[in-house]
């Protein structure tokens, strides 16, 4: 009898599972990307999905997770881009992030992404996520980079050791990608279990301690998925997975009495004890798994590079040397030329074809301004100075991807703390120099409170690129031979200005200890063209959509205060304008800086909701009807320290509306927010009148 109805039990179960199997066949499964900063996460991301996000060489690109749709006919699915991490351990948002989409969104599946030729530091992550009840695949990446040094892998073995699916793979040229899908189709269409429950990574009184507190967990809070994981948790004394359970005061001293089988001293506190476990159980699967083909020793090339590149007294002038080259592409000839050539294609080729259409057509006055003024030329008096944008884009990107950057970080981090911060804080002061808004966002990577506010204080006096195309405009107006010098020091006093900053309050309002700095030196690499293409593309992207909807939207408020009156009277006119009543009243106050004209402040107006409005703003208040026209205009409205005065003010007052909405959501904080906005205005005025004063004076003295 209990045969019969066990052969029936196993019949409905074998009915059910093939009912499951076919049901996951048409399913849409979620797949967590893990991995360490620099293992290629976000590569693998972009090609499993096709996805332009940018992929960056050093920790902190991704700040918050990414979703994008996996592109093969074989399994349909949600790839969902994690931040980088070293681990499951609350040391910053990022690790909090990914552990909670692992263990609360529970995703169908882990692909967790090491780095080859770093094998032991990635695995570390890999123990971790091992105690979750989750399916996973490692993915080895860098193979192509590994085989050059020479190292091989035994893919199998290590398999066998963790008792987890290993597929190796290069993201950057796309091996091995077919059969990761592969395996992940499946491990999700045929439910095969692919985790490393059975693995007893810690000695057998910490491995008899973690059951206990497991079960306690099981019977006392019901919960039965990531126990072992949460119990390790507890043991580790993890006050954020602690303050989940609501455990009786008996309970509470079973735990403690647990924890205290566990001897330790001043030095070696639990966690430690933990994690030197961790490492000796992956020493001994790497010793086992892993060969080096070469014996003989042979100094890297990234070795060779970083002589010069990380020296002490190399590194320095080598920065400074790559930053000179990079501004001089990109402001000189090779830059100038495709700004010329963009002005032509906006001004001959379409500005005058779009204008004879609407002559033909019979257009009135005001829609003829509308559609020229503020359409035509406004905003492509902006877009001309796409091209030399994308170049100072293109060559940072380089810069990244090549390794370099995190070089930067690490020799910046000695001057870096004698201003009260860390070299994990270059890196968003950096990208503050594309956009303060990833940058501020990016500033999630430094773990002290102190040192990731002061960044976020300091951000908005790195240049942005939405500057640019007014340093550009002004630049080659004023200073045609000398553009390159002239932008380069604009973008040193933006960076002086900060260094400042940094000092006044470092010890007042942003006053506390230091952190420690570590920091990983990945490979050098020649950069991918895909991924270049890839970032120049999404800047692309960003400007046209930037052009076509925020700064086409200023600009058309703009026309229209311009061109009525007070009683909504077309005026062809606009000194009778709307605009020029309020320009006027606060124009005044810039005497003192040199430019005290109702446009010119306008137009700084309209550049706190995007920078690049101001030369839009200009283009059409000033009636220009090109670039060249328009500096022309300006060359007799402003004199030359009036110009400089006015560079500098763009460089360091408030940022855009974006900026400051990110600003105050990671201060959390209105009192501080409010005082970064007064504080950037006072310094952008002061500096802005100190220079048109002292060039004024020093011109004084020259004939």
């Amino acid at each position: 009898m209990n045969l019969t109805k066990n052969k029936y039990n196993d019949s409905v179960q074998s009915q059910n599972k093939i009912i499951d199997i076919h049901q996951n066949q048409n399913k849409t499964f979620k797949i967590g990307l893990v991995g360490n900063p620099n293992s290629g996460k976000t590569t693998l991301f972009n090609r499993l999905t096709g996805s332009n996000q940018y992929v960056g060489n050093w920790p902190g690109v991704t700040v918050e997770k990414k979703e994008g749709t996996l592109k093969n006919h074989n399994l349909s699915a949600n790839i969902i881009d994690l931040p980088g991490i070293y681990s499951l351990s609350p040391y910053s948002p990022e690790e909090v992030l990914t552990r909670d989409f692992i263990a609360n969104d529970c995703p169908d599946l882990i692909i967790n992404i090491i780095d080859s030729t770093n094998i032991e530091r990635n695995l570390y992550l890999t123990t971790q996520l091992m105690e979750l009840d989750c399916n996973m695949i490692l993915a080895v990446n860098m193979i192509d980079i590994l085989e050059k040094k020479g190292k091989v892998i035994n893919y199998d073995l290590l398999e066998k050791k963790l008792n987890v699916p290993v597929v190796p793979i290069s993201a950057s040229k796309g091996g091995g990608l077919d059969k990761l899908i592969d395996k992940a189709s499946e491990i999700l269409h045929n439910q095969i279990i692919a985790f490393g429950q059975k693995n007893k990574i810690f000695c057998l009184n910490i491995e008899s301690i973690i059951n206990k507190i497991s079960d306690i967990i099981e019977k006392d809070s019901n919960i039965i998925i990531n126990k072992r994981f949460y119990a390790v948790k507890i043991l580790e004394d993890d006050f954020i997975i602690t303050s989940k359970f609501n455990f009786d005061t008996k309970t509470k001293e079973k735990i403690e009495n647990l924890k205290k089988q566990i001897p330790t001293d001043d030095i070696f506190d639990r966690e430690i004890i933990i994690a030197d476990q961790r490492y000796k159980y992956i020493c001994s699967i790497c010793k086992q798994s892993t060969k080096q083909k070469i014996t003989r020793k042979k100094k890297s090339l990234s070795n060779k590079i970083d002589v010069i590149a990380t020296g002490k007294f190399t590194s320095i002038p080598l920065f400074v040397i790559l930053m000179l080259a990079v501004f001089y592409i990109t402001f000189g000839p090779i830059g100038n030329y495709f700004k010329i050539s963009a002005e032509n294609i906006i001004n001959v080729y379409i500005g005058q074809k779009i204008e004879n259409i609407l002559i033909f057509l019979g257009a009135s006055d005001w829609s003829l301004s509308l559609v020229m003024d503020a359409a035509v030329r406004g905003v492509g008096s902006v877009i001309s100075f796409l091209p030399q944008v994308l170049i100072l884009y293109g060559l940072l990107s380089f810069l990244e991807d090549s390794g370099y950057m995190s070089r930067a970080a690490f020799v910046m981090d000695k001057l870096l703390k004698k201003l009260g911060l860390s070299g994990k804080s270059f890196i968003p002061l950096l990208m503050g120099f594309g956009c303060s808004v990833p940058a501020i966002l990016g500033s999630r990577i430094i773990e002290n409170k102190k040192d990731r506010f002061m960044t976020i204080f300091l951000i908005p006096f790195m240049s942005c690129s939405a500057k640019t195309p007014v340093y550009l405009l002004f630049a080659s107006s004023f200073f045609p031979y000398h553009q390159t010098i002239v932008i380069f020091s604009i973008y040193i006093l933006g960076i002086l200005v900060a260094i400042l900053t940094a000092y006044i309050f470092k010890d007042s309002l942003f006053k506390g200890e230091n952190s420690t700095f570590i920091m990983e030196m990945p490979e050098y690499k020649f950069p991918s063209a895909k991924n270049l293409w890839l970032h120049i593309w999404q800047k692309t992207k960003d400007f046209i959509e930037r052009a076509g909807t925020v700064i086409l939207g200023a600009t058309v408020i703009i026309w229209f205060l311009e061109s009525f009156d007070k009683n909504f009277s077309f005026v062809s006119d606009s000194s009778k304008s709307i605009l020029a009543l309020a320009g006027n009243f606060v124009s005044p106050i810039f005497t003192v800086c040199g430019f005290a004209d109702w446009r010119v402040v306008v137009s700084l107006l309209t550049g706190l909701i995007a920078k690049e409005s101001i030369v839009s703003s200009m283009a059409l208040l000033y009636a220009s009807d090109n670039a060249q026209h328009l500096s022309y205009i300006l060359t007799n409205s402003f004199s030359i320290y009036a110009a400089l005065a006015f560079m500098v003010f763009v460089l360091l007052y408030t940022p855009c509306v974006a900026a400051v909405s990110a600003i105050y959501k990671e201060f959390g904080s209105l009192k501080l927010t409010v005082f970064s906005i007064i504080y950037q205005l006072f310094i952008a005025f002061l500096f802005s009148a100190l220079t048109f004063q002292i060039g004024t004076l020093i011109g004084s003295f020259i004939p």
